[in-house]
Formats: structure tokens, sequence, C-alpha cells
């Protein structure tokens, strides 16, 4: 059965759900010598308004940033980079809200643990 699945997946082009695109304005989180680097990213549609907060906090410090952008198809832009010293296995968390102008808002989470 599930070689059939299988040819029949193939000769209809049938892979499976698609990725949910990224979205126009997200972080990425690096490890670095001796910490962490978090980048707010910002790349989509063109017009695409929105602000924006990232928190980073590790061990009672809490680093806040804000802005905001007008993004423009095809010119991706970091938005903000922030760097925070950990020793190697040292807990923290990364919190960004976005705020669309004219759209639903949302948050993206990501912690060491």
């Amino acid at each position: 059965m599930v070689k059939l699945f299988g040819i029949l997946a193939a000769m209809t082009g049938f892979v499976g759900p698609s990725p949910e695109p990224a979205p126009p304005v997200r972080f990425v989180a690096e490890s670095v010598d001796q910490g962490i680097r978090i980048q707010v990213i910002g790349a989509g549609e063109t017009g695409y308004e929105a602000s924006f907060e990232l928190e980073v906090t590790s061990e009672g410090n809490r680093s806040l940033h804000r802005g905001s952008v007008v993004l423009e198809a095809g010119q991706p832009v970091i938005l903000s980079t922030v760097t925070v010293g950990l020793q190697a296995g040292r807990p923290w968390r990364a919190s960004l809200k976005v705020e669309p102008k004219g759209r639903q808002a949302y948050e993206q989470v990501q912690s060491s643990s």
C-alpha cells in the first residue's frame, strides 16, 4: 500500500503539504564565540509596513529593541542585531512581536531550553 501511494504521489506530483513561507519580519539566532547573536530580518512584500519589538533575556539581563520598517520586495534588510555574551549551556530567550499595518500581529519565540 505504501509503495502504491508513492507511485500515485509521483504521478500526480503530490509531495505533501508545502512549508509555510517565512514571515516578512523574523529573527535568526546563531551561536557565536561565548554567546548568541540574534538578527531581526525584514524581507517580503512591496510596501509591507510593520513595527516590531525584540526582547532578549538571559540570566536576569534584558535587552529590548523597537523599530519600524517599510519593506521593498527583493530587498532583505537587517533591522536589528543583538549579541549576548553567555557561557556555554546558559539559558536565553528571544521574543519578537510584529504588528503589521492593516494585518494581524504575530510573535516568534525561541529559547535555549
